[in-house]
Parts: C-alpha cells; structure tokens; sequence
C-alpha cells in the first residue's frame, strides 16, 4: 500500500540498513527487532491512515534501532520510559534538525498543527519535536544564565 513512500522515507533519512516489513499485527501498528545482526520494523500498514502517519511511525522506530533502545515486556517502567525517550530523540533529531525547527519558526509557524503541516508528521510527533526543542533551550539558557551570560 505504501511501497514507494516507504522507500523514500528510508532514503531521505538514510535507514536503507533497516528492512521494513509489512504485516498484518493484532494489537499494535508497529514494531521493531534485531535478529541475526539484521534490523527490521514491522509495521501494519492497514493500521496507518496517512503518509505523515507513516513517516512518524518508521522514525520513530528506527530510532529504536539506531539507538539501541529496545526492550521486551520484563523491562522495568523506568528502562522503557528511558528506551522510548532515546528512539523519540532520534527521531526528533533526524525528522526536523534544529536548524530546521528554527527555520520554520522564523518562517512563521507558530503551533504545533503547522509544524505538522510543514514537515509532513503527525500532530503527536510535532508535539514531541516542540517539547524536545523547547526543552533544549531551557537547559541552553540556564547553563548561559549559571555562567553569567543570561543573552540569548
């Protein structure tokens, strides 16, 4: 259903090393595994609704993989919570740079519903990627504003 575009997302943010299957899943949309040194995400294309939805999706695992952030259901909460943060960094990172993020801002977008619409994503990855961002800069003005440099 979605061939090309899963091609192309692979191409453009460079996980050709990543095979991507599809497959009919009974609860969740996708997944992601290592096995025999090769990584594939799982994904149920008839769970997905839209290419931005599927973009979303396929970063965000392959965050998992590019981290190495994947767990099984004996992970504690905490290890989880930790592994999911990696694979949504990584995808934040290589969906929009922040470079990317500041060119959109200075472009005008100004809500998460436009960030979406700009970079062809989810609303929920948008949220993540203003979250992460915004996170970021708090830590830079605060470590500027510890060493006595409060501009930004």
């Amino acid at each position: 259903m979605f061939d090309n575009e899963i091609e192309d997302i692979k191409t453009k943010y460079n996980i050709d090393d990543v095979e991507v299957l599809q497959l009919s899943m009974s609860v969740d949309k996708s997944c992601c595994m290592k096995c025999n040194g090769k990584c594939y995400i799982i994904i149920d294309t008839d769970k997905i609704s839209s290419v931005a939805e599927l973009k979303s999706t396929l970063l965000h695992e392959a965050g998992h993989i590019k981290e190495n952030a994947m767990y099984h259901s004996s992970c504690t909460l905490s290890d989880i919570r930790h592994n999911e943060f990696l694979a949504i960094r990584w995808a934040v990172r290589n969906c929009v740079p922040f470079d990317k993020y500041i060119d959109a801002i200075r472009d005008g977008v100004r809500d998460v519903y436009q960030l979406a619409e700009r970079f062809n994503i989810t609303i929920e990855s948008a949220i993540k990627i203003a979250d992460y961002y915004e996170s970021q800069v708090i830590e830079y003005i605060k470590l500027a504003h510890q060493r006595g440099r409060a501009t930004v």
